[in-house]
This record gives structure tokens, C-alpha cells and sequence, in this order.
């Protein structure tokens, strides 16, 4: 359902590569996880997947396929309609991710509304509630800057699942949490792979990419360097730079 072949990400003039000829799929259902230190190329690649990425600056080659159809040929139009919808993402740092002069409830039924749905604010406080908020219509009035860290985060956690999207792609979605929410955070994404979904995370955090479970890949300098089921890595990782991530995340 979704594929990357050969990406590669690289400063202009520059000879070095920021994502070095990545390959990956994941299908309807599935869970892929993305493990690496901060700098190892994680978030680039889906920068360039939302095209995120200065044209001035990088340099962008390969494949990003979503159903068949390559990302980076889309128009700026055509990707508008999937992203948000088809295609959803949960970014690293909730305070940057809404815009500070608007309510919670309004930027979140402008989402609905642009994707087809009704613009209905029973839809986004279910969608609240069920991102683990305990008063969502508070949430709902409030400007964000009256919002906690951890409350974004599931706010826009709520944001990403509004229209049943086909892909979710989260990065980082448990930095701002607390332990109890990062477990539950990980679990609802755990039950949307249940329901069809497909879900790619990016994390450093073993213990959340063990509860969500799946297949995951290891990043270093922009490369690959294991992959297979998240439980076997844990259990007998091969390479050495993964063993010391674990031992790190262990400690």
C-alpha cells in the first residue's frame, strides 16, 4: 500500500548522502517501525515523503508510492487531497503543529470539513476523547498555548485519526508523554493496525516500539543496518550499533 525504493536525500553541492538508496513497504494492517539516534536520517525521509524539503536546497530521488502512484510526481493539488486524509501524520513536536491563534475545535473541523467530512463538532470531541483527553471539550475552546505538551500531542494524535486515514505516520508520538499515556497512545495504534490501518513509527523509544510490536528497521548515517521483527531485535540484534542503542535504552 505504501513503498519507498532507492530514496535518497542529499544536500545540493554535497557529496554526502542525508538518506542513502532507503527501500521499504508496508501493507494495509501492518506496523513498520523506524529506530535510530536523533541525526541518522529518521525524520528526513519523511520530509521528503510530504515534501517538506527546500528544492533549493536537496536533492530528492527515487520512488515514494502510495497505492502505485509516485508521491513525488503528484502535483502540489493532488497531494493536498491525500495528505491529511488518505495519508496522515503526527508530528514530533505538537507545539509547532497548530497554529497559536486558533482554537483547537476550529482548526480541527477545518481539517474534517477539507477532507470530505461533515463539519460536526460531536465528530472531533469523539475524536478527543478517544486520544485519551479526559475533558474534551475544554480542549476543544482552548487556544493551544493553554495546552500542556502531552494534551497537544494527543491533540493532534486526534487530528490524525478524524479521517480514517489508510496510512498514519507518526514521529516520535510519545516524547511529550507521561508513561501512562505513552502506553496508551502506543496501544491505540497498536488496535488501529487491527482495524486496517497501516502505521509507520519513527522512534528511539524501544519499550514503545516493542508494545506496538510489527516489523522495524534500524538507521545509521542515513542507512539501513538491521531489520526484522521488533521482538527479535530486541532479543539477539546483530549489529553492533544496535546492540549499543538497546544497551543505552536499557539503562
Amino acid at each position: 500500500m505504501f513503498e519507498i525504493a532507492n530514496l535518497i536525500v542529499a544536500l545540493r553541492n554535497e557529496e554526502r548522502k542525508i538518506v542513502d538508496n532507503i527501500s521499504f513497504e508496508v501493507g494495509s494492517g501492518k506496523s513498520l517501525i523506524i529506530l535510530g539516534q536523533s541525526g541518522s536520517g529518521k525524520t528526513m525521509i519523511f520530509r521528503a515523503v510530504f515534501g517538506l524539503l527546500d528544492k533549493r536546497k536537496f536533492d530528492v530521488g527515487g520512488e515514494i508510492l502510495f497505492e502505485k502512484t509516485n508521491i513525488l510526481q503528484m502535483k502540489p493539488k493532488e497531494r493536498r487531497k491525500i495528505f491529511g486524509g488518505d495519508i496522515a501524520f503526527i508530528p514530533q513536536n505538537p507545539m509547532t503543529a497548530f497554529d497559536p491563534s486558533v482554537k483547537i475545535g476550529k482548526q480541527l473541523m477545518e481539517t474534517r470539513k477539507i477532507h470530505g467530512g461533515a463539519d460536526c463538532k460531536t465528530d472531533v470531541l469523539n475524536a478527543l476523547e478517544k486520544s485519551g483527553l479526559n475533558d474534551p471539550e475544554k480542549v476543544f475552546k482552548s487556544y493551544p498555548f493553554m495546552l500542556s505538551g502531552g494534551m497537544l500531542q494527543r491533540a493532534a494524535f486526534a487530528a490524525a485519526l478524524m479521517n480514517s486515514p489508510k496510512l498514519i505516520i507518526a514521529d516520535e508520538p510519545t516524547t511529550a508523554l507521561d508513561a501512562e499515556h505513552k502506553i496508551a497512545v502506543t496501544e491505540s495504534l497498536s488496535e488501529i493496525c487491527g482495524s486496517g490501518t497501516a502505521v509507520i513509527m519513527i522512534t528511539h523509544d524501544f519499550a514503545s516500539a516493542q508494545k506496538l510490536g510489527g516489523n522495524a528497521v534500524v538507521m545509521r548515517d542515513g542507512r539501513f543496518v538491521e531489520s526484522g521483527d521488533i521482538n527479535e531485535i530486541m532479543r539477539a540484534p546483530r549489529n553492533d550499533y544496535t546492540k549499543e542503542l538497546i544497551s543505552s535504552a536499557l539503562i
